[in-house]
């Protein structure tokens, strides 16, 4: 596990494509992977065969006024490649942000999984998380 790099863009806007099913510019990728670089509350963990990137992970480091004013952390964006499902690639991924929580001492980790996502759910229950409502709101796409 490593953090993405601006010369990973192609290589992820690909497995993005995997996980929503829309392009992403990876010109534009380079350039929000390199502004986020110098960000301490950021963490996009990406997996690699040696080649190309197979997977990755993003949290975000989130303030909060409760806990002992301790963080928690979002987790987000996460895919692994369809022909790497299975072979623990999620696990490490999940493990390297879980790393990155407990050094910023976080409370917790938290995800949203599209309801549908019935594996990806087993997946998240296997490495720790448990169900527990969650609700989402879709605001209008940029023209």
């Amino acid at each position: 596990m490593r953090s993405a790099v601006p010369a990973d863009a192609s290589s992820l806007a690909e497995l993005l494509l995997e996980l929503t099913g829309t392009d992403t510019d990876p010109a534009a990728l380079a350039e929000r992977l390199d502004r986020m670089a110098g960000n301490d509350s950021i963490r996009v963990a990406v997996a690699s065969d040696g080649e190309r990137l197979v997977g990755t992970a993003m949290g975000i480091l989130c303030p909060d006024l409760v806990g002992g004013l301790r963080p928690y952390l979002l987790i987000e964006n996460v895919v692994v490649s369809a022909h790497c499902r299975g072979g623990g690639v999620g696990r490490k991924l999940m493990a390297d942000l879980e790393s990155f929580a407990n050094a910023h001492q976080c409370t917790y980790m938290i995800l949203v999984s599209g309801a549908h996502r019935s594996e990806a759910h087993a997946f998240y229950e296997s490495v720790g998380f448990r169900r527990e409502a969650g609700f989402k709101k879709k605001l209008r796409p940029l023209a």
